[in-house]
């Protein structure tokens, strides 16, 4: 039986027109340039994300950020308890949803960092941040596909693999969630891009209908192994 994820955001959004947000995502000669270039707290890597890093427990968390900007959450399976997250500046576009590997206290070792605001200032230094096209990131791949859950269920829309392009080894700790951003025509192209099996980013209905980048991942590499490595709490 399927787990169902309470956290996790409906990938598919209502209908209506397509907003490009590449823009405000790419990477460009201002952004790289040194006078200019964001605060370092700003910027997502393989160590994590902004001043929360992947090394960090929960003491850590409450020293950066402050006892009042460190809470926790329940995480619900199938209506039943699973374990505890730690939100880190919760209700800001610096929010940090953090999962560890811990069940219960006390919090040591964290498996996962999330960010889903879309007004978050976060970002990779090749320019993915939330609102990143699917297309802009096959671009920054190389050119090559990315693959991804198909839309419309529990998981839709998870990415999966960046196959052998660019950002496979640079990017290996990455992970997150695609939202289509219009669906007012149903095709049967786009039903093959539906429910719970694996897509990729050439399949002919993503090249008509826009999805954008709506949850950023950040795991250790030991968490990024089998099909749950993008659910978290599975």
């Amino acid at each position: 039986m399927r787990r169902v994820f309470f956290l996790v955001a409906l990938t598919i959004l209502g209908c209506g027109k397509a907003v490009d947000h590449d823009k405000a995502a790419a990477p460009d000669s201002a952004r790289t340039s040194a006078a200019v270039r964001p605060p370092a707290q700003d910027l997502i890597s393989c160590d994590g994300i902004g001043d929360i890093s992947l090394e960090d427990d929960l003491n850590a968390l409450i020293r950066k950020a402050g006892r009042d900007q460190v809470s926790h959450d329940s995480l619900f399976l199938e209506g039943n308890y699973e374990r505890m997250i730690t939100r880190v500046r919760k209700g800001t576009p610096r929010e940090v949803l953090v999962y560890w590997k811990e069940k219960e206290e006390p919090f040591r070792t964290i498996q996962t960092l999330e960010i889903s605001s879309r007004t978050s200032p976060y970002h990779f230094s090749n320019g993915i941040n939330i609102g990143t096209s699917l297309k802009k990131i096959v671009e920054l791949n190389g050119g090559v596909p990315v693959s991804l859950y198909g839309f419309g269920w529990d998981y839709g829309g998870t990415f999966i693999s960046f196959g052998n392009g660019k950002l496979a080894g640079p990017m290996e700790c990455f992970g997150g969630v695609f939202q289509l951003t219009s669906t007012d025509i149903v095709t049967s192209e786009l039903k093959k891009v539906m429910g719970d099996h694996e897509i990729r980013s050439d399949y002919e209905a993503l090249k008509q209908y826009q999805a954008l980048l709506v949850k950023i991942r950040v795991s250790r590499p030991e968490s990024k192994t089998g099909a749950a490595a993008e659910k978290p709490g599975v």
